[in-house]
């Protein structure tokens, strides 16, 4: 698999397929962060991001959290996994999401750690 995640900020690797680089740099360029996992053939494995936006929401109430996966809700028909923060009038809002090929631990672990990683 390769990666593009270095630290929780994206480093660039030259054999990732063009497609996933073009996909992530607005969210870098902005000040956000982003990790992309794909297999040899170039299919996704995961991808997960925040936004600068979403880490001034998560820095400001990270004192309850919450975290859904849903299913075929959008057009890849692949999960979902958002994780909410929610403010001082109950409102959730969401500070991390990452799109996942598969609900496998090994898909799943990734993502996560890269959720901690980012908001530690």
């Amino acid at each position: 698999m390769y990666t593009i995640s270095k630290g929780g900020i994206l480093a660039i690797s030259h054999q990732m397929p063009k497609k996933w680089r073009q996909h992530s740099s607005p969210f870098v360029n902005s000040g956000g962060r982003v990790d992309i996992t794909v297999d040899y053939g170039g299919h996704l494995r995961y991808l997960s991001y925040t936004t600068k936006e979403m880490m001034a929401l998560a820095n400001e109430y990270c004192e309850v959290l919450i975290k859904d996966v849903t299913y075929k809700t959008n057009i890849y028909l692949l999960p979902l996994l958002t994780v909410k923060c929610i403010d001082n009038n109950g409102k959730g809002h969401p500070i991390f999401r990452s799109f996942l090929a598969t609900e496998e631990q090994g898909v799943l672990v990734r993502p996560l750690e890269f959720f901690k990683t980012t908001f530690d």
